[in-house]
């Protein structure tokens, strides 16, 4: 067998033309192409007569729609001493039933019509999402609105979610790394609703009448915006929403936004955990994304730390001198202010090491200015990661949405390419020397009595904290 397969193989092989050596194949970088034109989707925009703003998208390529509500709420509105009510209420618009139907009607019909409805609030905004066949589009849009309009908040469901949350908090000191920057949020947040975290105390206070008022608070017309994309047009769009959502009249006012986070100095912070590992966070204030220096600082932390491997942090703590498993940077810009912030999860023995190598690259890029090269190579990577953004309906409507609901300008995305490509490296050092300030440098230390003793060879006041769980 084996003699007849060799013999086959063989005449394969010798009763193939032959081809003359040819040149080379050029090089992938030598190239050329037209440039690439990027025209970013638009969708459009109706105002029904309540106030409640629809961003459409038709796209008829499945038999599916897609609708968000995005709602003007947050866990930073969470009365003091009753913190995480904005989570639970997110949590039981979607389980704990509704005027007129329960919970466990809305789980059947959902089911049986495989229909995803989803609800939740994060720390400055509400949504509820809703993906269902065309063919039950009416029945889907039925139970989103009675979820958004009148949640019962089932007694049972509120009991077992709050009684759910107190566990996850009790969890949270598991996990070294959420641990960490749960508290580290407490300390640049310091004296703001952004820095109060949910507790057992907090948690164990909310009753179920707390959810209705928040609800009752938060949820209204003027405070909603609701993105539509699928198979439906948009004069359908427009019907289904203005017979779901039309008739819900505005009462009392619209809640104040929260107050801007207060400027504080700097300060070395430490939290004791008995762990083999630490983690070591360096934090400064960044821009707003309302200002035109977020384009230049987002480049500026893309070549820092967020950028993946290539990055300064993770090339340099990681990669160079294993000093992490995990290492680089984020920038959280906000309307009114920004955080930056740099990490890496380390041994306890190696603590200083990494805290040093950290802030020297943050500071000064440990004395290598940044490059013509590395310029060049994050904004072609955070121009793709924009313009793969835009990979379904729903994201385009969504994403229109949100840009509304930040107050940024209408045009946000037309030019979002071509402030990001404008970014020069004197944009980068103005920016590092405007928010990367030695002085209001924080410095955030989560580990066991080794990385203490590492951090005061280093640093002689040093506060340390907590953890409120």
């Amino acid at each position: 067998m084996r003699k007849t397969l060799a013999a086959f193989l063989a005449f394969i092989l010798l009763s193939l033309p032959a081809f003359a050596a040819g040149p080379p194949l050029p090089s992938p970088e030598s190239l050329r192409y037209p440039p690439l034109h990027f025209r970013v989707p638009r969708p459009e925009t109706v105002v029904l007569d309540n106030g409640i703003t629809v961003f459409f998208y038709e796209d008829r390529e499945l038999p599916l729609v897609k609708v968000t509500a995005l709602v003007r709420t947050g866990s930073v509105y969470d009365p003091e001493g009753k913190e995480g009510l904005a989570d639970l209420t997110g949590q039981l618009l979607r389980d704990g039933g509704t005027k007129g139907m329960k919970s466990g009607e809305i789980d059947d019909t959902l089911e049986q019509l495989a229909i995803e409805l989803e609800s939740g609030i994060a720390a400055e905004s509400g949504s509820v999402s809703l993906s269902v066949l065309t063919k039950d589009l009416d029945r889907g849009l039925d139970i989103f609105a009675r979820i958004i309009r009148e949640p019962a908040f089932e007694a049972a469901k509120f009991d077992l979610a709050r009684n759910l949350k107190l566990e996850d908090i009790r969890r949270i000191a598991d996990s070294p790394q959420r641990f960490a920057f749960r508290e580290f949020n407490r300390v640049i947040y310091q004296n703001h609703p952004r820095g109060r975290m949910a507790t057992f105390a907090s948690v164990s206070g909310i009753g179920r009448e707390d959810l209705v008022a928040f609800h009752r608070r938060f949820f209204r017309p003027a405070n909603i915006m609701i993105a539509v994309s699928g198979d439906i047009s948009k004069q359908e769009a427009t019907e289904r929403i203005a017979r779901a959502f039309g008739d819900w009249k505005e009462e009392g006012p619209i809640p104040a936004p929260p107050p801007p986070v207060p400027r504080q100095g700097g300060g070395v912070y430490y939290l004791a955990k008995k762990t083999p590992q630490s983690v070591v966070i360096v934090a400064h204030r960044a821009p707003s994304f309302l200002t035109e220096d977020t384009y230049p600082f987002r480049i500026f932390d893309f070549i820092v730390g967020s950028g993946g491997f290539p990055s300064r942090i993770f090339q340099e703590v990681r990669t160079n001198e294993g000093l992490a498993y995990s290492a680089g940077s984020f920038y959280r810009p906000r309307a009114t202010e920004g955080v930056f912030s740099a990490y890496a999860f380390t041994k306890s023995a190696t603590t200083g090491k990494a805290l040093s190598m950290i802030r020297a690259i943050v500071r000064d890029g440990a004395g290598r200015p940044i490059s013509a090269q590395e310029l060049t190579w994050a904004k072609k990577a955070v121009d793709s990661g924009f313009i793969f953004s835009f990979t379904s309906a729903h994201q385009i409507a969504y994403q229109q949405m949100q840009i509304a609901y930040d107050g940024l300008p209408k045009d946000h995305m037309e030019t979002y390419l071509g402030k990001i490509d404008a970014v020069t490296l004197a944009d980068l050092a103005r920016v590092k020397e405007q928010y990367v300030l030695p002085e209001e440098e924080i410095v955030f230390v989560v580990g066991d009595d080794e990385a203490l003793k590492q951090l005061k060879t280093e640093f002689k006041d040093i506060i340390v904290r907590e953890g409120l769980l």
